[in-house]
């Protein structure tokens, strides 16, 4: 889970609804407890739900509350841009994956 000392991985795979979210939560807050940076990439993510959306927002709300980083990196499949484009996290469904990451890095962090 870990790429070094100081940061920890979280990759999410596959489509991940509700059923997962228990799972996702422990991972999240494993990783928060164990770095001060936590890398969350979307590359082999197919689909999601808003449960999924909502831990996001979770994590990095209490990221902040305990001081610690989390970082957004990956590609995104056109289900999960129309996911991220109904929840407003992204303007458009056709942007790029860097503008999609600093997109849903900025909502997420002003709502956490």
């Amino acid at each position: 889970m870990s790429d070094s000392e100081n940061s920890g991985r979280l990759s999410l795979k596959g489509d991940l609804s509700v059923s997962d979210a228990e799972n996702i939560k422990n991972a999240m807050l494993k990783l928060l407890k164990e770095f001060p940076t936590i890398c969350v990439n979307f590359s082999s993510l197919e689909d999601l739900d808003s449960s999924i959306i909502q831990l996001l927002y979770a994590l990095c709300a209490q990221a902040k509350k305990e001081s610690k980083e989390i970082v957004f990196e990956g590609t995104f499949t056109q289900p999960v841009k129309k996911r991220l484009f109904a929840a407003g996290l992204i303007s458009k469904m056709e942007l790029n994956d860097e503008v999609i990451i600093n997109q849903i890095s900025e909502k997420i962090r002003i709502a956490s």
